[in-house]
């Protein structure tokens, strides 16, 4: 069938169909998979609703990685301060004087030597458990 030039392809809302996350009706002409409105851009406000949704449902685990997230930024401005005033070189009191907590580090691993590695931010520290030696290392 053909269409007139001046008819316009106007979307119909018969099917009742709406976004799952603001209730806006989606055109009967979208895909019937779609779930959510359209991505838009309206006068550099940006509606995707879709990802706020996502958002909405890992709200809780987002918290607990932005809490942790600052944990660590803390410990690392403290060991930036006992770098610049101590050195690379510092003992188990220097660590426990400048609050810094390797168990709260956002990485921990052991080399085949014994040797364990703390990993934050802007430092590392890596230290024997043996010798209680402890050595800070600025991250690349």
């Amino acid at each position: 069938m053909l269409k007139n030039k001046n008819q316009q392809d106007k979307p119909t809302y018969l099917l009742n169909r709406a976004c799952e996350y603001c209730g806006e009706p989606i055109a009967d002409q979208a895909h019937s998979s779609r779930t959510h409105c359209k991505y838009q851009i309206n006068d550099g406000t940006i509606k995707d609703c879709k990802t706020a949704k996502a958002r909405e449902n890992d709200s809780e685990e987002r918290k607990y990685f932005e809490k942790r997230k600052s944990e660590i930024k803390v410990i690392d401005k403290q060991i930036a301060l006992m770098f610049e005033k101590k050195g690379e070189n510092v003992n188990l009191q220097d660590l426990e004087a400048y609050d810094i907590h390797l168990d709260k580090s956002s990485e921990l691993s052991c080399d085949k030597n014994g040797q364990f590695t703390c990993k934050y931010y802007l430092y590392s520290i890596h230290f024997n458990p043996h010798s209680l030696t402890y050595k800070i290392i600025k991250n690349d």
